[in-house]
């Protein structure tokens, strides 16, 4: 007798299924699935421990199995919550510590880790809502807790709070631990926002300035995105485009590019050459440990061209950094000083791809453009319009009186790009 097929509707039949299978990736997704929206489902730590054992994982399987056996003791899903979060997950760590937090809401450190993990998330109004029960004591004197209540509050429009809170933070510059990054990343997100006033709850452009100094050059008019995209086959012409505001950034701003660098990539190297091309200026290579001169421009296409260049990180004058693309359900190291827009999945119209036409009502491929990197930069450069969209030249004004780049002439203070984060207060469709 054939079993019956698992429902589609529960997620552990189809992670259990797919055990059965040897599937494990696909088990494994369904009962994070689950995790997700079910953390009091004790089964589901019993299978994803299975799983994880046949995977090899034997310390993540064992946090799930700790979990199970001890399925009223806060400490052991803190333990899986805070592992979460040390591997960057915060969407599985928020669940897991929920779970702890209403099985331990007197322990301090659940508390403040799970309001980390919300905060993390965007639900910075939630994360203030957990702190408030805190020991008034740790929120006067523990320079990351000071912190994070601070910036929750920036990021819940609560700017003159966010205030008192660096306030607080200069007090305890002497104190043991103390992060003057900290300081500095808070101070400079209460200056902007009290630049800009509070911004529309979904001017993803503005909140992403408030909290990074940075530039989003263009952003998705469909409603519940946020202004993000989900899946974006681009064309060349909106290659170009998003390149024609870039430089009519710079130039509105007078910064002078004499040079573009990129990392390795075929991506990053066509935009690069038709950047270097337009501006008729040179391009050339990132080398490592390599000393950048000031007016250079680091041209990258995605967040994967940000992870070998830690020297990013920290700031030097006249080096401007250039991203594409970002993942926005996914962090980065450090955020560019300008971002082309935000996607989950983004192709380029030389790679090859498959898209669905929605006029067709069918899936198309897309073929490689087998032309060397030059040609194809050559014929980009060739497309980008001399001036920028309409839309964006409105934004200039705004970009120009409020700091638009990290790094300006005489900002002394600022040291650092910080890492970017799914922290954004803007909301979207998915995963928030």
């Amino acid at each position: 007798m054939t079993p019956p097929a698992p429902d589609p509707r529960n997620p552990l039949e189809e992670a259990d299924s797919a055990l059965e299978e040897g599937d494990l990736d696909r088990a494994l997704n369904r009962v994070g699935h689950c995790l997700r929206s079910r953390p009091h489902a004790r089964e589901a730590y019993d299978l994803a421990a299975r799983i994880l054992e046949k995977k090899g994982s034997s310390k993540e399987g064992l946090l799930f199995r700790l979990c199970h056996d001890n399925f009223e003791s806060p400490r052991h899903f803190y333990d899986l919550g805070f592992h979460f979060m040390a591997a960057d997950l915060p969407h599985m760590a928020r669940p897991i510590l929920s779970r702890a937090f209403d099985l331990g809401p007197d322990n301090p450190n659940v508390r403040v880790e799970y309001a980390v993990a919300l905060a993390e998330t965007g639900s910075h109004d939630r994360a203030l809502d957990v702190l408030k029960d805190l020991d008034p004591t740790l929120l006067r004197q523990n320079p990351g807790i000071v912190f994070l209540h601070g910036w929750c509050r920036l990021l819940s429009g609560q700017t003159e709070e966010a205030g008192q809170a660096l306030e607080v933070l200069d007090r305890l510059q002497a104190s043991p631990g103390f992060d003057p990054r900290l300081r500095e990343r808070l101070g400079l997100g209460f200056e902007r926002a009290r630049a800009v006033g509070r911004p529309d709850p979904d001017d993803l452009a503005a909140w992403h300035f408030i909290q990074y100094g940075g530039v989003v050059l263009s952003q998705n008019d469909l409603p519940d995105m946020g202004g993000r995209y989900g899946v974006i086959w681009e064309s060349y012409e909106e290659v170009a485009g998003r390149l024609a505001s870039l430089l009519a950034l710079l130039k509105h701003l007078e910064v002078e590019v004499t040079a573009v660098i990129t990392p390795g990539g075929k991506d990053a190297e066509v935009l690069g050459r038709a950047v270097a091309r337009h501006l008729h200026i040179p391009r050339r290579a990132f080398v490592a440990h390599e000393a950048v001169k000031p007016g250079t421009l680091f041209c990258a296409a995605s967040p994967e061209d940000l992870v070998e260049v830690p020297f990013l990180a920290r700031c030097s004058e006249g080096l401007l950094a250039y991203a594409h693309r970002l993942c926005w359900t996914r962090s980065a190291p450090l955020t560019p000083d300008v971002v082309g827009l935000m996607a989950q999945a983004h192709f380029f119209p030389w790679n090859r791809a498959l898209s669905f036409d929605s006029v067709e009502k069918k899936v198309v491929e897309r073929s490689e453009d087998r032309r060397p990197p030059a040609a194809i930069a050559g014929h980009l450069a060739d497309l980008i319009p001399d001036a920028a969209p309409e839309a964006f030249l409105k934004r200039l004004d705004f970009f120009h009186r409020h700091r638009a780049l990290t790094l300006m002439d005489g900002d002394d203070c600022i040291t650092y790009r910080p890492a970017f984060r799914q922290e954004s207060p803007v909301k979207s469709n998915r995963f928030l």
